[in-house]
């Protein structure tokens, strides 16, 4: 009778140890997947980057809400809408240029960012979030038609 109840007593011993350490090995294994996840999201909001500034270099000036919420929904990433992207349309100095019909000869190149992203990382008895201001891609282009044709003697669409 004493074997059995010291038997019992280990089994007891045995389950609590296992529930500690795999407590933490599940920890670990979802921290590394979401590391994963991070990663894939951080490259693909580094590619939508670089299409809208494409995108916007080639495409009329008027479509820019059109370009950034049909690459924006490509993506896929919860968190990321069309208020993380920013583009602006600089002169030689790389200054901001008001986007008017005076002014759109005086664009020379086409800039991107990605602003205010948050990603929250989903790890058991962890919450974190990432600074948004830490994320941070930018891409700049040189402007080419803007949309302009000039054989056609117009504006072409993009979208």
């Amino acid at each position: 009778m004493i074997k059995f109840l010291h038997i019992k007593k280990i089994q007891g011993i045995t389950s609590v140890e296992f529930a500690l350490v795999s407590l933490v090995f599940f920890m670990l294994m979802f921290g590394v997947l979401e590391v994963g996840r991070l990663m894939f999201s951080l490259s693909m909001i580094e590619e939508t980057s670089r299409r809208i500034t494409r995108l916007a270099a080639v495409c009329p000036v008027t479509e820019r809400n059109l370009i950034i919420a049909r690459e924006v929904n490509r993506t896929g990433i919860n968190r990321f809408n069309a208020g993380n992207i920013d583009i602006d349309y600089l002169n030689n100095n790389l200054a901001e240029v008001a986007v008017n019909a005076q002014n759109i000869n005086t664009i020379t190149f086409v800039r991107t960012r990605v602003i205010n992203y948050q990603h929250a990382l989903i790890i058991p008895l962890v919450e974190l979030q990432l600074d948004p201001t830490a994320i941070r891609y930018e891409s700049i282009l040189p402007s080419e038609s803007l949309g302009f044709n000039p054989d056609n003697g117009g504006q072409i669409t993009c979208i």
